[in-house]
């Protein structure tokens, strides 16, 4: 049976042999972490669920969870899912990052986009005098973009333990 466990062993596999960018395995291993773990779905197989129950469970438990990383998380999951299938199950070949996986041919952007004005932020983070600066941060920084951020750097200091 593929568990969430089974998923995420795999996007770490694919990242550390250079099949997946980082950042791409990372943000859906996250994703799959934050919906699975300690759910009544964390045994179940992943090839045999309905994602639409995971995520009624998950809101049900995040009331605070905005519809866009809703929406987000299920679309990683979806994507890990069906490379899992694709390359693991069924036994393709998946391409290296190298080989230009992924690449798409890029679109003229037509709509401009306000200037927002940004600062970088010194972040003294240790005793020692350790700072930390967080570069082009609006300074419009709304509540939601907070928590996002906050969020952010709680599952990166969770997928480095």
């Amino acid at each position: 049976m593929e568990t969430y466990k089974e998923l995420i062993q795999f996007l770490r596999e694919s990242s550390e042999s250079r099949r997946l960018k980082f950042h791409t395995a990372r943000t859906r291993i996250t994703a799959i972490k934050r919906m699975f773990k300690e759910s009544s779905f964390e045994n179940s197989n992943i090839l045999d669920i309905d994602i639409d129950d995971v995520i009624a469970e998950f809101r049900q438990k995040n009331g605070e969870i905005s519809r866009e990383t809703i929406n987000t998380y299920k679309s990683r999951f979806t994507s890990a899912r069906k490379d899992y299938i694709r390359y693991e199950l069924l036994g393709e070949k998946m391409p290296s990052i190298e080989e230009g996986r992924g690449l798409r041919p890029t679109k003229e952007k037509t709509v401009e986009r306000p200037v927002t004005e940004v600062i970088d932020l010194p972040c003294p983070i240790r005793k020692n005098g350790h700072i930390v600066t967080i570069k082009n941060l609006p300074v419009d920084l709304t509540e939601d973009e907070l928590n996002r951020l906050t969020t952010l750097i709680k599952d990166f200091i969770e997928i480095i333990e």
